[in-house]
């Protein structure tokens, strides 16, 4: 009978954890997608109206490399993390602001 219970308990608490997951899972996806829309935002005010392609991308790729991927780079020097982890994070924020310029460049 004791197993029994235990099975049931086990169940219920995966039940609980999926359902956690998602819910973490959707919350993070939609912050992520706010966050990422207001850094285009004040991206776009920052390359101002109907930038040229290399404006675009030479903003795009200088942003992701000396803000963002330098910021990355100091905190995780100090926090003593991989220099691989720093190329994967940083390389992603590189290309986000480089489409990010292209697309304003796009813009009619």
């Amino acid at each position: 009978m004791a197993e029994q219970t235990d099975s049931a308990e086990v169940k219920r608490d995966r039940r609980v954890s999926w359902r956690t997951f998602t819910i973490v899972l959707v919350l993070c996806a939609g912050i992520t997608f706010v966050l990422a829309f207001l850094a285009s935002y004040v991206f776009g005010m920052f390359l101002g109206e109907h930038p040229s392609m290399a404006l675009g991308l030479g903003a795009g790729a200088a942003a992701g490399i000396f803000w963002v991927a330098g910021s990355l780079w100091t905190n995780d020097l100090f926090e003593r993390r991989p220099f691989a982890l720093t190329v994967i994070n940083g390389g992603y924020h590189i290309v986000k602001f480089v489409l990010i310029g292209l697309s304003f460049a796009l813009i009619p």
